[in-house]
């Protein structure tokens, strides 16, 4: 059994768990998305067949538990305003909440993100030139050379002016979201730290590029 299981099943006599307690169990999930969620069940529901199989278990009450609901994959996911805030107070950082929250009221991509310089912060004109894009430890730049701006809210720009008190890396060349030696932030560590704040904050899983479906603050 695995870490979310054991703790809840682990040492009992199968034959002594009921379709009940599982459902308790499963309501008391938290963090998991309903396809986690759902795995966890379909775990559960083969370890009671081998029993059946193996040892003459009379019944498997995952026959009697359903499973959450999914959406379609057609069907796009997206964080309301009220959980992308949430999503910011769980950050580690400052500077992690701040790209969240950009990411999701203006749209730009995690590589637009991490190649993003202050000189393309317009704050008089509440907007961003989006000019290159940084993945993979390359650079990359549009192919017809066109820079392309996106509208700034004002929750953004406050974020963003915060970031621009901090003691280093506030020059025009200097890059908005910086690593503590001034470089550029590794994507992959970001990833990372962008799920386990969707854990902290009770959020569903949801990937990073789903963020910048919002459109805007509310």
């Amino acid at each position: 059994m695995n870490a979310h299981l054991l703790p809840a099943f682990g040492g009992r006599p199968l034959e002594s768990i009921t379709v009940e307690e599982i459902e308790t169990w499963r309501a008391s999930l938290s963090g998991l998305s309903n396809r986690s969620k759902n795995k966890l069940l379909i775990q559960l529901h083969g370890i009671f067949r081998r029993a059946q199989r193996m040892y003459g278990l009379d019944a498997n009450p995952l026959a009697r538990v359903e499973k959450h609901p999914l959406r379609s994959s057609g069907d796009i996911q997206v964080l309301a305003p009220e959980e992308v805030w949430a999503l910011v107070r769980a950050a580690v950082s400052e500077l992690d909440g701040a790209i969240f929250l950009t990411a999701a009221f203006t749209g730009l991509r995690m590589g637009e993100l991490l190649a993003l310089r202050w000189r393309d912060v317009d704050f008089s004109g509440s907007v961003i030139r989006v000019r290159s894009s940084w993945a993979g430890g390359q650079l990359t730049t549009p192919k017809s050379g066109k820079v392309r701006s996106v509208p700034m809210a004002p929750d953004v720009a406050t974020a963003l002016a915060k970031l621009a008190g901090r003691e280093h890396w506030t020059g025009d060349d200097d890059l908005v979201f910086a690593s503590d030696t001034g470089e550029h932030l590794s994507d992959s560590a970001l990833r990372v730290r962008y799920k386990s704040a969707l854990r902290r904050a009770s959020l569903r899983e949801l990937r990073f590029h789903d963020l910048r479906r919002r459109s805007g603050p509310g």
